[in-house]
């Protein structure tokens, strides 16, 4: 008899991983695995050859699978700006994907106009 993969299992304990991140005084819960959904619209965007709009839809499309619809329409109620919330997808990103960004110190990040964005922190 052949061997048996349980790929239930395996996603059962991916899935059990959880990271928080703050935003506006508030934690939100995001999974330990970036969803496929993102990759997938990324590639075929990839494919069509995107232009800028395709690029806004990605970020949303991956800030919505992190946080929810409903944060997201809160984040830009609340006068978040484009540039922020990819910022923001970028540095989760960066933490599912298992980059440091809980030191003391915060990480700092520098967006295209040189504007700075400091003392981000990811608690675990």
């Amino acid at each position: 008899m052949g061997r048996t993969l349980d790929f239930d299992a395996f996603m059962e304990e991916k899935d059990a991983v959880v990271h928080k991140v703050k935003v506006y005084g508030k934690y939100y819960d995001v999974p330990g695995r970036i969803p496929a959904i993102v990759p997938i619209t990324m590639a075929r965007a990839y494919n069509d050859k995107i232009s800028d709009g395709d690029a806004t839809v990605m970020i949303m499309r991956a800030a919505d699978q992190f946080f929810g619809k409903a944060a997201v329409n809160e984040f830009c109620s609340k006068g978040m700006s484009a540039q922020q919330l990819a910022n923001l997808v970028k540095m989760t990103f960066g933490m599912i994907n298992g980059k440091d960004v809980d030191g003391e110190q915060g990480e700092t990040l520098t967006d295209e106009d040189g504007m700075e964005s400091g003392g981000s922190k990811a608690k675990k």
